[in-house]
């Protein structure tokens, strides 16, 4: 599991999903399912110029 996931639920973090229970008691994320998405522009230039090679690194790699 990726450091940023397993921060966001162990953490106080802004970015953890909300839990939900289903009638059988299941815990599930709620999480929005649109069948879109945009992508900031300048969000995705920063990104690329400065964590591309982390993201592209298989994970185990070092």
């Amino acid at each position: 599991m990726d450091c940023a996931i397993l921060e966001s639920l162990m953490a106080d973090s802004a970015c953890e999903p909300e839990v939900r229970f289903t009638a059988a008691g299941r815990a599930i994320w709620a999480l929005p399912t649109d069948q879109q998405f945009s992508v900031d522009p300048e969000a995705a230039l920063l990104i690329s110029e400065f964590e591309l090679d982390r993201l592209l690194e298989t994970p185990g790699e070092e």
